[in-house]
């Protein structure tokens, strides 16, 4: 467990769930590696996936081994679902921050540089999110379950509709006030 404190100041750890996202994967991917910050590790735990994400991945890694500080995929041998995936994730994070980012996500080239300059410029704050774009087929639209209303999001929650997308979400790994 004290890994889990053992920390490298300044080292983004990019941690991806996926469950069958071959087709999406390298469009995540890709979009890290076009990050304008240049202290970034990538976890990406694969679920059991059933489909060709293996193979997508690890041909991605030996054409892109040097686009970061450290790039680990590591298979489950069961499915486990997304939070646990992410769980296992955060504990072999290094990084000072870490991302939550879905294999189906596409960074702009600079979101981690500017939310890793915000946590620095605001000790006080634990954790930073973005806005987003949703698109189907190129398309943008607004999901269902987004809304900025209080009162829509409290109904949602208490629906058990989704009311929180992981993507733009960058958090801490340890914060001591």
């Amino acid at each position: 467990m004290s890994i889990f404190y053992n920390r490298k100041q300044g080292l983004v750890s990019v941690v991806i769930s996926s469950y069958n996202y071959q087709h999406y994967i390298l469009d995540a991917l890709s979009g890290l590696k076009k990050q304008t910050y240049p202290g970034i590790e990538v976890i990406l735990i694969d679920d059991c996936s059933v489909d060709n994400t293996e193979g997508v991945v690890k041909g991605w890694i030996a054409e892109n081994a040097d686009s970061f500080t450290n790039f680990l995929y590591l298979k489950l041998p069961r499915n486990c679902y997304s939070s646990w995936a992410l769980n296992i994730g955060f504990f072999i994070a290094r990084g000072e921050f870490i991302v939550i980012h879905d294999a189906d996500d596409i960074s702009f080239p600079g979101k981690i540089e500017k939310q890793v300059e915000w946590l620095r410029i605001h000790p006080e704050t634990t954790a930073v999110g973005t806005n987003f774009l949703a698109l189907e087929n190129g398309i943008e639209y607004k999901p269902f379950w987004l809304s900025f209303d209080r009162q829509e999001i409290e109904e949602n929650y208490r629906k058990n509709k989704k009311h929180w997308n992981y993507g733009p979400y960058r958090c801490r790994k340890n914060h001591n006030n």
